[in-house]
């Protein structure tokens, strides 16, 4: 049998964090805030618990130290327990020989928040943010709502926050808040109405510096050196040449961030839903994520009713809040900024001006990316021909926002599609094909075709659309032209801009169904009932996962997960990760095409026997090592293949053939012919590795 080049066996990590470092120490958001800003709570380490969804991603980037296969096993989630397994200990009672443990409850204001002052059931432990934690007394008000006063956090709602921070980590340039874990107390919400539901808190990773965070009474006279500090953390603080601050030019940079955000929000059809100074970050970065939903085409949908104000919390109006509380913040500082004139120089800033212009250029950046170019080359068309830019933006959301009136627009328990008259963003996914097929063609039956018209009623607001989509399929044509000739100019070739534009723009447009938010939380649920039923914490891990999987769209940040590394010959080994005992990367050589390579870690025994650890620590024969294979899928089964194992240094390794550009999610199941029967990961089969082959270029 070939021997695999033991070259392309991950590197042991030497410097990893035992987890015995995990939430201790000061908070940084201390540091930021200052003691006035932060109360301290007690809280004492539960009995009880189970660690029922763990991100093996965000720990490897804290360089914590992990078992080698990504798998839970029980030494590993006792150590989690001993440092995570945390609840507040209610004023006056008595700790019982438990050890108290100190956090930090942040203080903010704003609105969203009832009578409360702050965080009323999350607590800083480290850096790391328990939310669920328990009623933290020092924030809360009898006055507030019981929803906002109770201290706890459902499964679901974990489980939301554990999906959405990685999605949004994919899909927005400034990231998103992260979950590390979330652990089953083993306890539940008792609600008002008597009805019960499972009780979870969530480790949270992330700056988590509010906007509210300057409205807090307690930071009132500090709301200048607080903010500083916050640019600093954020990296968007400007130093001037005459040695001050220019707070100026720090906030236009938060606005332009903002924008930007807001711009990608719009390209990805997501809804934060019920955003406020209270739940965003100061850099424009998703907080508190319970309400976020995406949708599938682009009607104005929200979450929460909110009476004579729904308007102002729909998808592409949301924007306006994130205007309203960048100026309350810059007015906020303004008493500061009369006292620090020889530290800080401010000149005024039109934050509205200045984030409307911010947010056209980058949708226009944002819709070309959409149309499968990459972010590079949509810069370039922005930068080179801007009125080619603007056309199509112009054209894509008028598109968009032709809407069929009086039809209910609330996401919030069930699916809203049938709104929006034409769908975008999935004519973006379709049309590539047919443009480069035939290159000739008229393009607006292609369009016309691939938008999936609801029509409305009226024969005059029909031809409008005609003329819309006559409108659209001429500027989408300009916007590929410019960008096949921006391509050629950088070397690369017809071919390979043609297949980059077609697999890009068909992964990044997929909808997002299994985010919306009907479908997550019923997902959750279901996950949730397993385990309750049966005890098996891996249900809930595999359902977060498996969405997690499936929900990832773009391909750049995609390219960036993972560790890399370069071989002797110039072959790179990009996005490796182990996912449950499996461990994948995308092999790049310098010449040939390009692979997946699938490997699982084998011990020899004797007589040409071995055993695979992390496949159940099945033991196979020599022959059945040679009959073995995996069976594969990259289109959810639509389609199949397989892929004979090769034994390498202490692995089998199953080669899946790729070509550039290709991004998709790689499932499959490791099958011995020799015997007939399948190695499966307990009750389910090995899935879950989304992977993007890189360009032509950057090969």
């Amino acid at each position: 049998m070939k021997i695999q080049d033991p070259r392309l066996r991950m590197p042991p990590r030497l410097d990893a964090k035992p987890v015995e470092s995990l939430a201790r120490g000061r908070p940084q958001l201390l540091d930021v805030l200052g003691d006035q800003g932060m109360a301290p709570v007690k809280a004492v380490r539960r009995d009880e618990g189970r660690v029922v969804w763990f991100n093996w991603a965000l720990a490897e980037e804290m360089g914590l130290e992990l078992p080698a296969d990504r798998r839970m096993h029980a030494g590993f989630e006792e150590k989690l327990l001993s440092q995570l397994n945390l609840e507040v200990l209610p004023e006056g009672k008595d700790p019982e020989g438990r050890e108290v443990v100190t956090g930090y409850a942040d203080y903010y204001g704003g609105s969203g928040i009832g009578y409360n002052q702050g965080s009323g059931r999350a607590a800083f432990f480290g850096d790391l943010n328990a939310k669920g934690v328990g009623a933290i007394r020092e924030m809360l008000s009898e006055l507030t709502s019981y929803d906002h006063r109770h201290g706890g956090m459902s499964f679901t709602e974990g489980g939301v926050e554990a999906v959405l921070g990685e999605v949004n980590r994919n899909l927005f340039a400034r990231g998103s808040t992260r979950i590390l874990a979330v652990l089953d107390r083993g306890d539940y919400i008792a609600w008002e109405d008597t009805g019960t539901e499972r009780r979870a808190v969530a480790y949270r990773a992330g700056n988590q510096t509010r906007p509210a965070h300057l409205m807090a009474r307690q930071n009132q006279g500090k709301e200048l050196e607080i903010l500083l500090r916050m640019l600093d953390q954020t990296g968007d603080l400007v130093q001037g040449r005459d040695g001050k601050v220019d707070l100026g030019a720090s906030v236009e940079r938060l606005v332009k961030a903002h924008a930007k955000v807001a711009a990608e929000q719009y390209r990805y059809r997501i809804l934060h839903g019920a955003l406020s100074p209270s739940n965003t970050e100061v850099d424009g970065t998703f907080l508190d994520l319970a309400t976020e939903t995406p949708q599938p085409r682009t009607a104005p949908v929200r979450v929460l009713e909110r009476g004579y104000q729904n308007a102002n919390y729909t998808f592409d109006t949301e924007k306006q809040r994130r205007i309203d509380h960048l100026k309350s913040m810059v007015e906020l500082v303004q008493p500061g900024l009369r006292k620090a004139k020889d530290k800080v120089s401010y000149r005024p800033v039109n934050v509205a001006k200045v984030f409307e212009l911010a947010y056209a250029k980058e949708q226009q950046i944002q819709l070309m990316g959409a149309t499968g170019l990459s972010p590079a080359l949509s810069r370039k068309v922005a930068a080179a021909k801007p009125e080619v830019a603007e056309r199509f933006a112009r054209a894509l959301t008028r598109m968009a926002a032709e809407l069929h009136a009086n039809r209910d627009l609330s996401m919030d328990k069930k699916v809203v599609s049938d709104v929006s008259v034409a769908d975008v963003f999935g004519a973006l996914a379709q049309v590539p094909k047919a443009f480069f097929l035939h290159p000739g063609q008229d393009l607006v039956p292609v369009m016309r075709e691939a938008l999936a018209l609801n029509l409305p009623e009226g024969e005059r607001r029909r031809g409008q659309i005609e003329g819309q989509i006559a409108e659209l399929a001429a500027a989408y044509k300009e916007v590929l032209a410019q960008g096949r000739a921006a391509h050629l100019r950088a070397g690369g070739s017809e071919h390979g801009f043609e297949r980059a534009v077609i697999h890009r723009a068909a992964f990044e447009n997929r909808p997002m169904d299994a985010l919306y938010r009907t479908n997550l939380r019923w997902s959750l649920i279901e996950a949730t009932n397993s385990y309750e039923a049966t005890g098996d914490a891996d249900a809930f891990q595999r359902t977060v996962d498996r969405v997690i999987t499936h929900s990832i769209r773009d391909v750049d940040a995609l390219k960036q997960l993972g560790s890399a590394r370069a071989l002797e010959d110039g072959t790179r080994v990009l996005q490796e990760r182990t996912v449950r005992g499996v461990h994948y990367g995308v092999v790049s050589p310098t010449e040939g095409a390009p692979s997946v390579r699938v490997s699982v870690p084998v011990e020899h025994l004797e007589h040409g026997r071995v055993r695979l650890p992390t496949l159940d620590n099945a033991e196979l024969s020599a022959e059945q090592v040679q009959s073995m294979g995996y069976l594969y899928t990259l289109d959810g089964w639509q389609t199949q293949d397989w892929a004979p194992a090769v034994v390498g240094d202490g692995e089998l390794v199953f080669e899946v053939p790729s070509f550039s550009s290709q991004a998709a999610v790689l499932e499959g199941l490791f099958h011995v012919e020799h015997g007939d029967f399948w190695l499966k990961d307990r009750t389910s089969n090995f899935e879950g590795y989304v992977f993007a082959v890189p360009d032509e270029g950057e090969r």
